[in-house]
């Protein structure tokens, strides 16, 4: 258990710190530029890694020293991060917009390979009667921490930016800690080949002969563009709209995530069938997107915002089981992968859709875009004959 927990502080940490790096970043880069599509843009890097998860996970998989790797990586974000730093005292505008741009990518990419090793060693550090109970703790533990990074960064932003950069550093820097004292025989993985090729067609030809996937997926998309788009959309919502200080951004990032867990709570006592019950939780998540649109007021935005995180949590936990019960068990590590780079990926063009959106005919009417998206997937979901079961 010593491997364990010193694992659930390095994720508490780390999940604080990116937490608190994801709302930062967006806000620096909106109060530097000027503009959703470059704020936007910075949202999609940090969520372009996610396209290469399977390659990732499956290079995690060969790695033989895992625990090297994983202080490599948590050492690039600080090295990233330092440019940053660098760059905002230099206070160059091309120079810091580079660095936020790279320095994303890099921590986004660090992020997934740290994803990869937990899930790895929750296997290894636990034993299998042990393996839910780890998992939902270390779930809950993160999700507290993305709570208090999002608090954190709100205060951190009301000082110089290159001291909330900083303090990044710092956590980044202590969350090495736990990983030195991580101790366990590596296992090599040199007797299993894995041939990412054949995990990649293997899952897509399975893919290609369900329909019911397919609908899935498609539906998915969608989803994953609907939400995906309110990073940046509140973000500008704060600061232009309301004209309010990064700690009410850091209030409705945290009302989302608190709406997002109870729709996830919701949709267990919902006894309906597939499309019913995603016609239900996209319908509040239409009304609440529109609303917003003509919101001027923090508090009602605050009621939208987690109306919006109700329809996100259930629609994301619907599918998630609907997945599991359609995939045969023989079938699911070979298509996670796939299932999760390009649905998960599909969050790095979000970003600057909402961005160019917001450029080109304003932030209400960019909602009332992503309001009418939604009430398409709602249509299209009507279509599916597959999931209607």
């Amino acid at each position: 258990m010593r491997n364990y927990t010193l694992l659930i502080i390095n994720s508490f940490l780390t999940r604080f710190a990116t937490s608190s790096y994801y709302l930062a970043i967006l806000w620096i880069t909106y109060s530097i530029t000027k503009s959703a599509f470059l704020a936007g843009l910075a949202d999609g890097i940090s969520a372009a890694p996610l396209l290469l998860g399977f390659i990732v996970g499956a290079l995690v998989y060969r790695n033989n020293k895992k625990k090297l790797l994983a202080i490599q990586s948590s050492l690039v974000r600080v090295i990233f991060l330092c440019f940053i730093f660098f760059s905002l005292l230099y206070n160059n505008y091309i120079i810091i917009l580079l660095t936020i741009y790279l320095s994303t990518f890099f921590i986004g990419l660090s992020s997934n390979i740290m994803s990869s090793l937990r899930v790895f060693w929750l296997k290894i550090f636990l034993n299998e009667s042990k393996y839910k109970s780890g998992s939902s703790t270390i779930s809950a533990i993160g999700s507290l921490a993305q709570v208090g990074g999002y608090i954190s960064a709100g205060f951190f932003l009301l000082t110089k930016y290159s001291i909330s950069i900083f303090i990044l550093i710092l956590f980044y820097l202590i969350s090495i800690v736990p990983l030195l004292f991580i101790s366990y025989s590596e296992l090599s993985s040199n007797k299993v080949e894995v041939k990412l090729k054949g995990i990649i067609f293997t899952g897509l030809n399975y893919i290609k002969k369900s329909r019911s996937i397919k609908e899935l997926i498609a539906l998915d998309i969608c989803v994953g563009l609907i939400f995906g788009e309110f990073g940046i959309l509140l973000t500008v919502f704060t600061k232009t709209t309301l004209n309010l200080p990064p700690t009410f951004l850091a209030l409705f990032f945290i009302s989302m995530a608190v709406g997002t867990a109870l729709g996830a709570l919701l949709i267990k006592k919902i006894q309906l069938n597939f499309i019913y019950t995603f016609d239900i939780f996209a319908a509040i998540g239409v009304i609440s997107i529109t609303a917003l649109g003509l919101s001027i007021s923090a508090g009602s935005a605050l009621i939208l915002i987690f109306a919006i995180g109700v329809s996100e949590g259930a629609i994301n936990v619907l599918t998630f089981f609907t997945y599991i019960k359609i995939i045969p068990k023989e079938m699911t590590t070979r298509i996670q992968g796939v299932f999760d780079t390009f649905i998960l990926g599909i969050a790095a063009f979000s970003g600057i859709i909402a961005g160019f959106l917001i450029e080109e005919v304003g932030l209400s009417y960019a909602l009332y875009v992503v309001s009418f998206s939604f009430v398409m997937t709602i249509i299209l979901a009507t279509k599916f004959k597959e999931l209607k079961p």
